[in-house]
Formats: C-alpha cells, structure tokens, sequence
C-alpha cells in the first residue's frame, strides 16, 4: 500500500510540472487589450468595448524577448522579459535607465486569446486578443 501512495504522489508531482507549458513563441506578437479588470476594487472596475479601445491599449512581444506597451499608440512602458513556467517576469527600463521588475502571471493562453494578471497588491486582469 506504501508503494501505491508513493507511486501516485510522484505521478502528481509530475503531471503538475508538466501542466500548461507556454512558450515564448506562443506570446509572440502584437496582442490588443480587450478587457482590463481592476480586480481589488470594490466592486471590480471592467473597462472594455468602445471605452477601453477609444485608449487603443495593446502589447508587443518580440522573438528577442522584448516587451513594449502601448496605449494611445504611444509607448507606456518597454524592456526584457524571461519566460519562467506561467509567470512572465518583466524588466521595465525606466528614465535614466533605472529597471524595475514587474511579474505577470498567465491565466490562460489560447491560440488567438491571453488572460494574464499582474502579481501585486493592485491586481490587474487582462483579456487580450492576437492580431
């Protein structure tokens, strides 16, 4: 019996590593905010439709593990990112060159579709769309 639990322990351990591996290929590209949700406000703040495109938010990711997002076609922020598991773990290059790490935990990524959340005390979820 000792040896089941511990065969179906390992075979846990092993199948949770493998879960949703995401590549850097699969996050390349130009992704267009569709929804933004503020999610410790309360009640949650949701912008999308006509609202949140009048801002035309979207991210750049580049096969040079570049990171650039926009809004108003105009850059808001831009650096380096690495890819660890489901986390994409940001360097934002500041004014001055100071850097500042900001990580983003994916939720879900689908072909044409990414939910991803920053991993802060003010969460931000964002749906975005593949051009």
């Amino acid at each position: 019996m000792r040896k089941i639990l511990q065969y179906l322990l390992l075979l846990t351990v092993l199948l949770s590593a493998c879960g949703n591996s995401v590549s850097e290929k699969d996050l390349e590209g130009k992704w267009i905010y569709k929804k933004v949700s503020h999610l410790k406000e309360n009640p949650p703040l949701i912008q999308e439709g006509a609202e949140l495109q009048k801002k035309h938010p979207y991210l750049v990711i580049t096969g040079e593990n570049k990171l650039t997002i926009f809004s108003e076609d105009k850059v808001l922020s831009e650096g380096t990112y690495r890819l660890e598991g489901d986390i994409i773990r940001y360097e934002e290059v500041l004014e001055g060159g100071m850097k500042r790490k900001i990580p983003f935990l994916i939720k879900k990524l689908e072909t044409n579709k990414l939910t991803f959340e920053t991993m802060d005390n003010n969460t931000i979820q964002i749906v975005a769309e593949k051009e």
